[in-house]
């Protein structure tokens, strides 16, 4: 650890109370290139920002954390908007002054292998969180592997710094900067970092060959002031030694030059590889998104493909293009989609091959759509002594001279896992065969047009269980619906189960005198207009409307989930009740509007609670949720004998609720049911009482005449609608 003050700086310096992790020599180049750029006073602000000295930054002896070297980083990219700077660094190191006088001594008695194959031990002196292994291959060539301690800090910036410190070792010596490949790198997921040096040195020989003419050099000095004749002859070795050495400096300088130009020549035909497979990606990248852009304009998957095909074709210059789909649960290869063809479309409505053939059965499209991959073929004399006969005739026929055939899969989270089709893109021209480019670009198409497809099958599966929510929400309460949607298989079997529920029944007085004197668009638009009133009401109440019945309808109250005080579902019949009629009140000068002959109704609202099987009954073929049993016998009967404007209960549903039961119910009398053996006894409700004890029911009538806007001015079709649900139901219209 370092020491946690020192004179100048405060105990709260965070660079004098970190972890050792790396040695502050590190920093110099990276200061060094920032004060040469920017000044040294905007090195010292710097420094003051991050909360030391320059004198603790620039100090030899210290060890900083890593997080401390990344934030110097990261506010020196900030600062500069440079965020290459931590590699300007590393490649400075050969600049003079970055290196100190010790440069020299280097250049003159080492070479580029020394210095590399130093590196591990070097590391280990500067660094406590990375390891280096070196391992020199060849001369000129060596593998450097970076490995960093359990849970050690590592960023890019670090990365980018270590391959442009490799870079520039040789440029120390007067030579030309290493080539760094970085194929492993720890920030793609890989172990370690590995990097490939190529440089080119000098001969070896040539720095003691050098030394040894400076020695005889001196040596002849000495000798021309104490032995003269003998300085002649090393004058003579001197001067052959040094012509020897000259020219072998020439031609190592030469070599030089070539090795150089190799190297170059080798970093060139990667460069231009590399922009052959970004122009190859670019072209992908470009056809998919033309492919996403069509998907999101369409939401017809035939509409999909066929735009798909036509921007193979106009964009990626393809002559024709086509989509073979699966279907009969996966078992057959067919339905054709096409572009560009024109007269010979006729003939792919002959390719419908089965996805499971037996023998030697070589189909066109199926065997390839079975490999798995992206097939490219030339279509020639062997490939079609390969197929069968039919099929070697049919692709005679289409003239092809190569094609690129590509599967075409959903997405691997999506449902419907497995192929889809197969997608085909060919030329007809010889002189342009399609290439393995064009068969990795199609693959590319082919995925991306298979998640559209898988998108598209999902909006619409999407979309259907709306229409199925929302038609089912026009019967049943959010709950029952939802219940349904959650199990479908079992909801929507016939039979029920025997429930505890109370039921309401409502009737219009009169209906049938009073509708035989309007016309029929004139019934239509005051019926409409009085469920527009109820229907509200009842959904607020919780309730199902098991039907209508003309003018007539059937609610049933289901318990709720808990025991909720003012929720019984006697007290909910009796607040919709209450509130059917108090929108009724409020709203006959509206429904006199569009229904004069609605102006005066007066309706019947008739309340039973007991036992009845909820379910669905009828057939397979055309089934109804709807309640059956002898509750809902009883309350039809007492709906009958309900004077108008009137509610009532049977002593049943009164005594359901418990306690002081429904506020304002008031008990008649006691009858015989039409039909029934036992006596029942009636209650009656005021409707302009509170329906419960509780006040479950507010009037809520804001909205209500919004809401009639659309049933009171629909028109004649409106007719339609009602003498359909009618007739399903058998039923006519009822006083």
């Amino acid at each position: 650890m370092n020491e946690a003050t020192s004179p100048g700086t405060t105990a709260l310096d965070p660079w004098q109370s970190c972890e050792p992790h790396l040695n502050s020599r590190l920093l110099e180049p990276l200061l060094k290139q920032y004060e040469r750029e920017y000044g040294q006073a905007a090195l010292e602000k710097l420094a003051t920002e991050l909360g030391t000295s320059l004198e603790v930054l620039s100090d030899p002896d210290r060890w900083f954390s890593a997080e401390l070297f990344l934030d110097l980083i990261q506010r020196m990219v900030r600062d500069t908007g440079d965020h290459d700077i931590t590699y300007k660094a590393g490649r400075a190191l050969a600049r003079p002054g970055m290196m100190g006088p010790e440069r020299l001594l280097i250049r003159g008695l080492a070479n580029p292998t020394l210095a590399i194959s130093q590196m591990e031990r070097l590391s280990s002196r500067l660094s406590k969180i990375t390891s280096w292994d070196v391992v020199l291959h060849r001369r000129g060539r060596a593998t450097a592997t970076v490995h960093l301690k359990d849970d050690a800090l590592d960023s890019i910036e670090f990365c980018r710094n270590r391959q442009a410190s490799l870079e520039a070792i040789p440029e120390g010596f007067g030579l030309p900067p290493a080539r760094v490949d970085h194929p492993t790198c720890v920030h793609r997921g890989d172990a370690q970092c590995v990097y490939e040096v190529f440089w080119v040195e000098r001969n070896p020989w040539l720095q003691r060959g050098w030394i040894a003419t400076g020695l005889i050099a001196a040596a002849t000095l000495v000798c021309w002031f104490v032995a003269p004749e003998l300085s002649r002859l090393l004058a003579a070795v001197t001067a052959t030694s040094a012509l020897v050495v000259g020219v072998a400096s020439a031609f190592s300088y030469r070599q030089v030059e070539q090795d150089t130009i190799a190297m170059n020549a080798g970093t060139i035909d990667e460069l231009q590889q590399l922009l052959e497979r970004n122009d190859r990606r670019i072209t992908e990248l470009s056809a998919i998104q033309r492919v996403t852009s069509v998907a999101t304009r369409q939401r017809d998957e035939g509409a999909l493909i066929i735009s798909a095909l036509d921007e193979l074709r106009s964009q990626l210059q393809y002559d024709r293009a086509l989509m073979l789909r699966v279907y009969d649960d996966g078992d057959r290869l067919g339905r054709p989609l096409s572009s560009g063809f024109g007269p010979q479309a006729a003939l792919l409505k002959t390719l419908d091959v089965s996805m499971h053939p037996d023998g030697d059965d070589q189909r066109l499209f199926g065997n390839i759509l079975d490999s798995g991959g992206p097939l490219l073929v030339q279509v020639d004399a062997t490939y079609l002594e390969t197929l069968l006969p039919h099929n070697s005739k049919l692709l005679t026929a289409l003239g092809s001279s190569s094609f690129v055939a590509a599967p075409v899969t959903a997405p691997a989270s999506d449902a419907d896992v497995g192929p889809l089709g197969l997608l085909v893109v060919d030329r007809t021209s010889a002189e342009r065969p399609l290439t393995l480019r064009d068969r990795d670009l199609v693959s590319s198409v082919a995925g991306t047009l298979g998640t559209a497809i898988s998108n598209t099958r999902h909006l619409r599966r999407v979309q259907e269980e709306l229409l199925i929510i929302q038609k089912f929400r026009q019967y049943l309460p959010a709950k029952a619906a939802e219940e349904i949607l959650a199990d479908p298989g079992a909801r929507l079997r016939l039979g029920g189960r025997n429930r505890e529920l109370a039921i309401l029944f409502t009737d219009i007085a009169g209906f049938t005198a009073a509708s035989a004197a309007m016309s029929p668009e004139e019934v239509v638009r005051g019926l409409n207009a009085w469920f527009a009133l109820t229907d509200p009401v009842i959904a607020s109440c919780n309730g199902i409307v098991d039907k209508r019945m003309g003018d007539g309808m059937l609610i049933v109250f289901l318990p709720e989930d808990g025991d909720r005080f003012g929720r019984h579902p006697v007290e909910r019949a009796a607040a919709a009740a209450v509130g059917m009629q108090a929108s009724l009140e409020e709203q006959r000068a509206h429904i006199a509007e569009v229904a004069p002959g609605f102006a005066a109704i007066d309706v019947r609202y008739a309340i039973h609670y007991g036992s009845a099987i909820v379910g669905n009954m009828g057939s397979e073929d055309r089934m109804e949720y709807t309640v059956i049993g002898d509750a809902v016998n009883t309350c039809a009967r007492l709906e009958e004998i309900t004077p108008a404007g009137c509610i009532w209960l049977t002593g049943e549903a009164v005594a359901a609720v418990g306690g002081d039961g429904l506020a304002g119910a008031t008990r008649e009398s006691t009858i015989t049911l039409r039909g029934r053996a036992a006596e029942t006894q009636v209650w009656s409700l005021d409707p302009e009482a509170d329906a419960t004890q509780s006040g479950t029911w507010i009037a809520g009538l804001a909205g209500i005449e919004g809401e009639l806007a659309g049933p009171m001015d629909s028109d004649a079709s409106d007719t339609t609608t009602l003498t359909s649900q009618t007739g399903d139901l058998g039923l006519a219209p009822t006083e």
